[in-house]
Protein backbone atom coordinates (compact mmCIF):
# COMPACT_ATOMS: atom_id res chain seq x y z
CA UNK A 1 0.00 0.00 0.00
CA UNK A 2 1.25 3.13 -0.50
CA UNK A 3 2.29 6.36 1.51
CA UNK A 4 -0.52 8.35 -0.34
CA UNK A 5 -3.55 5.56 0.36
CA UNK A 6 -2.66 4.57 3.72
CA UNK A 7 -5.40 5.48 6.52
CA UNK A 8 -4.82 8.29 8.95
CA UNK A 9 -6.26 8.90 12.02
CA UNK A 10 -8.18 12.63 12.59
CA UNK A 11 -5.78 15.10 13.88
CA UNK A 12 -7.83 16.36 17.09
CA UNK A 13 -9.56 12.68 17.62
CA UNK A 14 -5.62 11.30 17.87
CA UNK A 15 -4.99 13.71 20.71
CA UNK A 16 -8.28 13.61 22.26
CA UNK A 17 -7.95 9.67 22.77
CA UNK A 18 -4.43 9.49 23.17
CA UNK A 19 -4.81 12.16 26.25
CA UNK A 20 -7.40 9.90 27.83
CA UNK A 21 -4.97 7.85 29.05
CA UNK A 22 -1.97 10.40 29.50
CA UNK A 23 -2.28 10.69 33.39
CA UNK A 24 -1.31 6.99 33.84
CA UNK A 25 1.16 7.05 31.09
CA UNK A 26 3.41 10.04 32.19
CA UNK A 27 2.04 11.49 36.04
CA UNK A 28 3.95 14.75 35.16
CA UNK A 29 3.04 17.80 37.91
CA UNK A 30 1.10 19.83 35.73
CA UNK A 31 0.18 22.08 38.52
CA UNK A 32 1.64 25.77 39.02
CA UNK A 33 0.82 28.96 39.15
CA UNK A 34 1.02 30.16 35.24
CA UNK A 35 -2.63 31.24 33.60
CA UNK A 36 -3.81 30.48 30.61
CA UNK A 37 -7.19 32.21 28.68
CA UNK A 38 -8.58 32.20 25.48
CA UNK A 39 -11.93 31.82 22.75
CA UNK A 40 -13.55 29.19 20.71
CA UNK A 41 -16.10 30.42 17.94
CA UNK A 42 -17.48 29.01 15.14
CA UNK A 43 -16.37 29.57 11.02
CA UNK A 44 -18.95 32.96 11.22
CA UNK A 45 -17.48 34.36 14.30
CA UNK A 46 -20.33 33.50 16.63
CA UNK A 47 -19.19 32.16 20.17
CA UNK A 48 -19.60 28.33 21.22
CA UNK A 49 -20.91 28.35 24.79
CA UNK A 50 -19.79 24.54 26.31
CA UNK A 51 -16.82 24.06 24.20
CA UNK A 52 -14.54 22.11 26.15
CA UNK A 53 -10.51 22.45 25.99
CA UNK A 54 -8.49 19.80 27.03
CA UNK A 55 -5.10 21.04 27.97
CA UNK A 56 -2.11 18.69 28.51
CA UNK A 57 1.67 19.33 29.76
CA UNK A 58 3.80 18.34 27.73
CA UNK A 59 1.07 17.36 24.73
CA UNK A 60 -0.17 14.15 24.71
CA UNK A 61 2.33 12.64 27.26
CA UNK A 62 1.21 14.90 30.21
CA UNK A 63 -1.78 15.75 32.67
CA UNK A 64 -3.65 18.36 32.76
CA UNK A 65 -6.99 20.50 33.20
CA UNK A 66 -9.90 20.45 31.16
CA UNK A 67 -12.07 24.15 30.77
CA UNK A 68 -15.53 24.47 29.85
CA UNK A 69 -16.48 28.08 27.56
CA UNK A 70 -18.69 30.27 28.90
CA UNK A 71 -21.86 31.47 27.09
CA UNK A 72 -19.51 34.39 25.35
CA UNK A 73 -17.09 31.15 24.07
CA UNK A 74 -14.41 32.31 26.52
CA UNK A 75 -12.31 30.32 28.82
CA UNK A 76 -9.80 30.89 31.65
CA UNK A 77 -7.67 28.76 33.64
CA UNK A 78 -4.77 29.75 36.75
CA UNK A 79 -2.59 27.04 38.37
CA UNK A 80 -0.44 25.90 35.27
CA UNK A 81 3.04 25.05 35.23
CA UNK A 82 5.99 27.00 33.34
CA UNK A 83 6.03 24.74 30.03
CA UNK A 84 4.83 23.51 26.48
CA UNK A 85 0.73 22.52 26.94
CA UNK A 86 -1.02 20.82 23.40
CA UNK A 87 -4.53 21.83 23.70
CA UNK A 88 -7.07 19.86 21.92
CA UNK A 89 -10.55 21.96 21.62
CA UNK A 90 -14.28 20.14 20.94
CA UNK A 91 -17.62 21.10 21.20
CA UNK A 92 -20.84 18.95 19.70
CA UNK A 93 -21.65 19.19 16.27
CA UNK A 94 -18.39 20.71 15.43
CA UNK A 95 -15.07 19.10 14.37
CA UNK A 96 -12.09 19.47 17.13
CA UNK A 97 -9.14 21.16 16.44
CA UNK A 98 -5.54 20.54 18.05
CA UNK A 99 -3.41 23.59 19.17
CA UNK A 100 -0.51 24.28 21.75
CA UNK A 101 0.78 27.22 23.91
CA UNK A 102 3.58 27.75 26.10
CA UNK A 103 3.09 28.94 29.72
CA UNK A 104 5.20 30.89 31.84
CA UNK A 105 4.42 30.90 35.25
CA UNK A 106 6.28 33.54 36.56
CA UNK A 107 5.78 36.25 33.36
CA UNK A 108 3.97 39.14 34.63
CA UNK A 109 1.22 38.99 31.92
CA UNK A 110 -1.04 35.40 31.07
CA UNK A 111 -0.02 33.92 27.90
CA UNK A 112 -1.34 35.07 24.60
CA UNK A 113 -4.88 33.86 24.03
CA UNK A 114 -5.81 30.70 22.64
CA UNK A 115 -8.21 31.50 20.17
CA UNK A 116 -9.78 29.06 17.56
CA UNK A 117 -12.57 28.13 15.03
CA UNK A 118 -14.29 25.37 15.00
CA UNK A 119 -16.41 24.36 11.33
CA UNK A 120 -19.60 22.02 11.29
CA UNK A 121 -18.80 18.23 11.94
CA UNK A 122 -21.05 17.59 8.35
CA UNK A 123 -18.45 19.53 6.69
CA UNK A 124 -15.59 16.90 7.76
CA UNK A 125 -14.53 14.03 5.27
CA UNK A 126 -15.46 10.58 5.72
CA UNK A 127 -12.35 8.49 6.99
CA UNK A 128 -13.91 5.04 7.71
CA UNK A 129 -10.16 3.52 8.63
CA UNK A 130 -9.53 6.42 10.94
CA UNK A 131 -12.66 5.85 12.23
CA UNK A 132 -11.61 2.30 12.89
CA UNK A 133 -7.99 3.32 13.99
CA UNK A 134 -9.64 6.00 16.64
CA UNK A 135 -11.72 2.91 18.17
CA UNK A 136 -8.37 0.83 18.98
CA UNK A 137 -6.75 3.67 20.45
CA UNK A 138 -9.47 4.44 22.87
CA UNK A 139 -9.81 0.71 24.31
CA UNK A 140 -6.04 0.88 24.41
CA UNK A 141 -6.69 3.88 26.71
CA UNK A 142 -9.48 1.89 28.30
CA UNK A 143 -6.90 -0.95 29.25
CA UNK A 144 -4.46 0.86 30.28
CA UNK A 145 -6.90 2.38 32.68
CA UNK A 146 -7.91 -0.83 33.75
CA UNK A 147 -4.25 -1.97 34.45
CA UNK A 148 -4.27 -4.06 31.43
CA UNK A 149 -0.61 -3.20 29.89
CA UNK A 150 0.15 -5.53 27.53
CA UNK A 151 -3.43 -5.14 25.57
CA UNK A 152 -2.76 -1.32 25.93
CA UNK A 153 0.28 -2.11 24.42
CA UNK A 154 -0.92 -4.26 21.68
CA UNK A 155 -4.22 -1.76 20.67
CA UNK A 156 -0.77 1.34 20.58
CA UNK A 157 1.19 -1.20 18.94
CA UNK A 158 -1.96 -1.85 15.57
CA UNK A 159 -2.53 2.07 15.58
CA UNK A 160 1.16 2.97 15.01
CA UNK A 161 1.75 0.44 12.34
CA UNK A 162 -1.06 1.83 10.29
CA UNK A 163 -0.83 5.46 10.51
CA UNK A 164 1.85 7.92 8.33
CA UNK A 165 1.92 11.03 10.24
CA UNK A 166 4.80 10.77 12.28
CA UNK A 167 3.91 13.45 15.25
CA UNK A 168 1.15 10.76 15.74
CA UNK A 169 3.41 7.43 15.47
CA UNK A 170 5.93 8.78 17.82
CA UNK A 171 3.35 9.91 20.30
CA UNK A 172 2.22 6.44 19.77
CA UNK A 173 5.39 5.57 20.37
CA UNK A 174 6.05 6.88 23.15
CA UNK A 175 2.75 5.48 24.96
CA UNK A 176 3.70 1.97 24.22
CA UNK A 177 7.22 3.02 26.17
CA UNK A 178 5.02 4.18 28.51
CA UNK A 179 2.90 1.30 29.43
CA UNK A 180 6.23 -1.03 30.04
CA UNK A 181 7.05 1.91 32.60
CA UNK A 182 3.45 1.67 33.74
CA UNK A 183 3.69 -1.78 34.08
CA UNK A 184 7.39 -2.00 35.98
CA UNK A 185 9.42 -3.42 33.32
CA UNK A 186 12.14 -1.13 33.83
CA UNK A 187 14.99 -2.74 30.92
CA UNK A 188 12.27 -2.67 27.99
CA UNK A 189 10.59 0.75 29.58
CA UNK A 190 14.53 2.37 29.30
CA UNK A 191 15.41 0.72 25.86
CA UNK A 192 12.32 2.15 24.46
CA UNK A 193 12.70 5.04 26.11
CA UNK A 194 16.27 5.61 24.62
CA UNK A 195 15.30 4.52 20.96
CA UNK A 196 12.87 7.87 21.10
CA UNK A 197 15.44 9.96 22.07
CA UNK A 198 17.71 9.14 19.10
CA UNK A 199 14.74 10.35 17.00
CA UNK A 200 14.26 14.00 18.28
CA UNK A 201 16.28 17.06 19.47
CA UNK A 202 13.92 19.05 20.81
CA UNK A 203 14.88 20.16 24.12
CA UNK A 204 11.53 19.90 25.81
CA UNK A 205 10.68 16.10 24.40
CA UNK A 206 14.15 14.84 25.13
CA UNK A 207 14.01 16.11 29.01
CA UNK A 208 10.75 14.25 29.15
CA UNK A 209 12.17 11.36 27.77
CA UNK A 210 15.23 11.73 30.17
CA UNK A 211 12.69 11.92 32.87
CA UNK A 212 11.08 8.47 32.06
CA UNK A 213 14.57 6.73 31.97
CA UNK A 214 15.46 8.41 35.27
CA UNK A 215 11.86 6.82 36.88
CA UNK A 216 13.38 3.32 35.45
CA UNK A 217 16.92 3.36 37.34
CA UNK A 218 14.84 4.19 40.23
CA UNK A 219 12.96 1.27 40.23
CA UNK A 220 15.97 -0.76 39.84
CA UNK A 221 17.12 1.04 43.22
CA UNK A 222 20.17 2.70 40.92
CA UNK A 223 19.56 6.14 42.53
CA UNK A 224 22.78 7.60 41.63
CA UNK A 225 21.65 6.49 37.58
CA UNK A 226 18.53 8.01 37.96
CA UNK A 227 19.85 11.61 39.55
CA UNK A 228 22.51 11.39 36.81
CA UNK A 229 19.73 11.09 33.95
CA UNK A 230 18.06 13.84 35.33
CA UNK A 231 20.99 15.71 35.63
CA UNK A 232 21.01 15.74 31.71
CA UNK A 233 17.41 16.49 31.75
CA UNK A 234 18.41 19.67 33.43
CA UNK A 235 20.73 20.60 31.30
CA UNK A 236 18.45 20.79 28.37
CA UNK A 237 15.56 22.50 30.21
CA UNK A 238 17.64 24.12 32.96
CA UNK A 239 14.86 25.87 34.88
CA UNK A 240 12.11 22.78 34.63
CA UNK A 241 10.23 22.20 38.28
CA UNK A 242 9.12 19.02 37.13
CA UNK A 243 12.65 17.88 36.52
CA UNK A 244 13.81 19.25 40.01
CA UNK A 245 10.98 17.88 42.13
CA UNK A 246 11.89 14.41 40.46
CA UNK A 247 15.63 14.94 41.81
CA UNK A 248 14.16 15.83 45.07
CA UNK A 249 11.51 13.40 45.55
CA UNK A 250 14.32 10.18 44.63
CA UNK A 251 16.55 11.28 47.14
CA UNK A 252 14.36 12.32 49.82
CA UNK A 253 12.45 8.85 49.21
CA UNK A 254 15.78 7.18 49.51
CA UNK A 255 17.16 9.11 53.00
CA UNK A 256 19.33 11.84 51.17
CA UNK A 257 17.72 14.57 52.16
CA UNK A 258 21.75 16.64 52.05
CA UNK A 259 22.37 15.52 48.90
CA UNK A 260 18.15 17.23 47.82
CA UNK A 261 18.86 20.61 49.26
CA UNK A 262 21.35 21.73 46.32
CA UNK A 263 17.94 20.95 44.14
CA UNK A 264 15.63 22.51 46.30
CA UNK A 265 17.40 25.79 45.83
CA UNK A 266 17.19 25.82 42.22
CA UNK A 267 13.51 25.48 42.88
CA UNK A 268 11.13 28.86 41.72
CA UNK A 269 10.40 31.71 44.57
CA UNK A 270 7.32 30.00 46.10
CA UNK A 271 7.40 26.59 45.40
CA UNK A 272 6.94 24.26 47.73
CA UNK A 273 9.63 21.70 49.17
CA UNK A 274 8.50 18.23 50.77
CA UNK A 275 8.06 19.10 54.21
CA UNK A 276 9.54 15.66 55.59
CA UNK A 277 12.43 16.79 53.72
CA UNK A 278 13.23 19.93 55.30
CA UNK A 279 12.63 18.87 58.36
CA UNK A 280 15.05 16.04 58.47
CA UNK A 281 17.69 18.43 57.33
CA UNK A 282 16.54 21.10 60.50
CA UNK A 283 17.06 17.52 62.68
CA UNK A 284 20.33 17.06 61.13
CA UNK A 285 21.75 20.55 61.22
CA UNK A 286 19.85 20.32 65.31
CA UNK A 287 21.87 17.24 66.25
CA UNK A 288 25.02 18.72 64.64
CA UNK A 289 24.28 21.87 67.08
CA UNK A 290 23.87 24.04 63.98
CA UNK A 291 21.23 26.26 65.01
CA UNK A 292 20.87 28.74 62.77
CA UNK A 293 20.21 26.18 59.92
CA UNK A 294 17.79 24.64 61.95
CA UNK A 295 15.98 27.26 62.60
CA UNK A 296 15.52 28.19 59.30
CA UNK A 297 14.51 25.12 57.77
CA UNK A 298 11.68 24.92 60.39
CA UNK A 299 10.86 28.33 59.49
CA UNK A 300 10.48 27.33 55.97
CA UNK A 301 8.30 24.60 56.41
CA UNK A 302 5.91 26.33 58.76
CA UNK A 303 6.00 29.51 56.24
CA UNK A 304 4.19 26.79 53.79
CA UNK A 305 3.00 24.25 56.23
CA UNK A 306 1.73 26.17 59.06
CA UNK A 307 -0.70 23.43 60.42
CA UNK A 308 2.53 20.97 60.73
CA UNK A 309 2.97 20.22 64.14
CA UNK A 310 6.26 18.72 63.79
CA UNK A 311 7.83 21.52 62.41
CA UNK A 312 6.97 24.08 65.64
CA UNK A 313 7.87 21.44 68.06
CA UNK A 314 11.14 21.40 66.14
CA UNK A 315 11.36 25.10 66.33
CA UNK A 316 11.08 25.53 69.88
CA UNK A 317 13.88 23.40 70.26
CA UNK A 318 16.05 25.54 67.51
CA UNK A 319 14.78 28.66 69.46
CA UNK A 320 16.08 27.18 72.50
CA UNK A 321 19.56 26.58 70.94
CA UNK A 322 19.34 29.90 69.79
CA UNK A 323 18.78 31.56 73.20
CA UNK A 324 15.60 32.71 72.04
CA UNK A 325 12.80 32.12 75.27
CA UNK A 326 9.88 34.10 73.79
CA UNK A 327 9.93 32.71 70.80
CA UNK A 328 10.70 28.73 72.05
CA UNK A 329 7.95 29.44 74.55
CA UNK A 330 5.44 30.57 71.49
CA UNK A 331 6.29 27.83 68.92
CA UNK A 332 6.07 25.48 71.90
CA UNK A 333 2.57 26.55 72.82
CA UNK A 334 1.42 26.07 68.78
CA UNK A 335 2.69 22.86 68.55
CA UNK A 336 0.37 21.71 71.64
CA UNK A 337 -2.04 23.45 70.43
CA UNK A 338 -2.00 21.79 67.49
CA UNK A 339 -1.37 18.34 68.32
CA UNK A 340 -2.22 17.71 71.93
CA UNK A 341 -1.32 14.12 72.35
CA UNK A 342 1.49 14.42 69.70
CA UNK A 343 3.87 11.80 71.15
CA UNK A 344 6.36 14.69 71.96
CA UNK A 345 3.83 16.31 73.77
CA UNK A 346 4.66 15.48 77.04
CA UNK A 347 8.60 17.07 76.40
CA UNK A 348 7.13 20.16 74.86
CA UNK A 349 5.27 20.53 78.29
CA UNK A 350 8.21 19.68 80.18
CA UNK A 351 10.46 22.65 78.56
CA UNK A 352 7.72 25.14 78.86
CA UNK A 353 7.43 24.46 82.52
CA UNK A 354 11.06 25.26 82.73
CA UNK A 355 10.76 28.14 80.54
CA UNK A 356 7.81 29.31 82.79
CA UNK A 357 10.39 28.57 85.97
CA UNK A 358 13.54 31.01 84.27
Amino acid sequence: MSGRNRPSLPTFLFALLLLAGASVLAAQDWKGRGRARGSVKDADGKPIAGATVSLRYNGAEGAGPSITTDKKGQWAYIGLITGDFGAVVTADGFVGVEASLRIDEYAAEAARPLDVRLRKAEQAPQNAEGDRLAQVLEAGNRKLQEKDYAGARASYQEVAAAVTDEKQKLSLEAAIAGTWLDEGKAPEARAAFEALLAKTEDPATRAGYLQRIARTFYLEKNIDASVATLEKALALQPNDVATLRLIIDILVASGREQQAEPYMAKLPAGEKVDPDALLNLGITAYNAGDMETAYQKFETVIRDHPDNADAWYYLGLAQLGRNKTAEAKAALEKFLQLAPKHKHAEEAKQFLSYLQQS
